[in-house]
């Protein structure tokens, strides 16, 4: 079974919520490509098993992941206070 783009989006937040206590949201690929040259980056791969099997994988530049080991997930997001 094919996924779309938008079950992409729901397994992500769900995983992303259920590890960080936030919610994920789609960034434009030109600023994923200019925020992880920019620095070194850690990545994260959860396995899924169930109606679907398969791995979601995280890449996040170190900046942020040190944010998120230390209990601080920030909302990025533009006009969040």
């Amino acid at each position: 079974m094919p996924l779309l783009r938008d079950d992409l989006v729901g397994l992500t937040n769900a995983i992303w919520d259920s590890l960080f206590g936030c919610e994920a949201f789609p960034v434009p690929p030109e600023l994923v490509a200019r925020g992880l040259a920019a620095s070194h980056t850690l990545t994260g791969c959860v396995n899924i098993s169930g109606q679907w099997e398969g791995s979601v994988s995280f890449v996040v530049p170190e900046p942020l992941a040190v944010v998120i080991a230390a209990g601080h997930v920030p909302d990025v997001r533009r006009g969040a206070r």
